[in-house]
């Protein structure tokens, strides 16, 4: 058995421990707007575990590939890509959001810097916008990049990304971990909305991104649920952001002398 198989097999067993406890301590009566969110990560749940997975096991078994689908080492474009590409507009927006709405100099310079990197990382997913304009790649680019496109990640072995993916994916279970069993050394950041109301679908989305990141069958898959995760967690702290609803009190009955 590869260390990937292994590293899946026990990622997967503590994840699944994660999302048993995030369960039993989950967010009961969450308004409305947080309600359809969940629901909306549920799906991205359901398709990942009850149809991007097996499919790509079945096909691994087959000794097929669907590049439209998940793309390849080398090729770029297929659905899980632009999934991944699209969720990556996401989180600039959202970023960009932040760091205009909130009125602390650190916070707005965090959320600033997430944005950067959200366009950096699509930049290099697009590959500065030869996939949408198709140009030729020339000089290193043509003869030493892996797609021969106008990146820089590309230039680095497959299997460099496998060991550093494995272990991204483990921070994020360790991560969703400590968000589920909420440790007293971790109040100050658990204060923090949205990380102050527990989440059994944001612990899940962690989850199901970290035990993916360990093989590379999943890497393009891993790569978008990732993504998505993290937008989950975004959206969750635009909708925490807004004004709560007041509940309409009853009249107070007039006293008598």
């Amino acid at each position: 058995m590869s260390w990937m198989a292994m590293s899946t097999g026990l990622a997967g067993l503590c994840g699944l421990g994660v999302c048993v406890h995030a369960w039993q301590v989950r967010e009961r009566g969450a308004d409305p707007a947080r309600a359809a969110l969940s629901r909306v990560g549920i799906g991205v749940l359901l398709v990942t575990w009850g149809a991007l997975v097996p499919v790509t096991l079945f096909l691994w078994r087959q000794g097929l590939a669907a590049p439209w689908l998940f793309g390849a080492e080398t090729y770029d474009g297929g659905v899980v890509e632009t999934v991944t590409a699209v969720g990556l507009i996401l989180i600039v927006l959202l970023a960009a959001r932040e760091a205009v709405v909130s009125r602390n100099a650190l916070k707005s310079g965090f959320w600033a810097l997430v944005a950067l990197f959200g366009i950096l990382a699509f930049g290099e997913e697009a590959s500065w916008g030869q996939h949408i304009f198709h140009w030729t790649s020339t000089g290193a680019f043509a003869s030493e990049n892996l797609q021969a496109e106008t990146n820089l990640h590309n230039f680095l072995s497959p299997r460099l990304y496998d060991i550093a993916y494995a272990a991204v994916g483990w921070g994020l279970v360790v991560a969703a971990g400590l968000l589920s069993l909420r440790p007293r050394w971790l109040a100050p950041l658990l204060h923090q909305p949205p990380l102050d109301r527990p989440s059994v679908v944001r612990i899940a989305l962690l989850v199901s991104a970290g035990v993916l990141l360990q093989h590379e069958l999943f890497e393009e898959m891993a790569e978008a649920v990732t993504i998505l995760a993290f937008v989950f967690i975004q959206a969750e702290l635009a909708l925490t952001g807004r004004a709560p609803v007041r509940a309409i009190q009853p009249p107070t009955p007039a006293l008598h002398a």
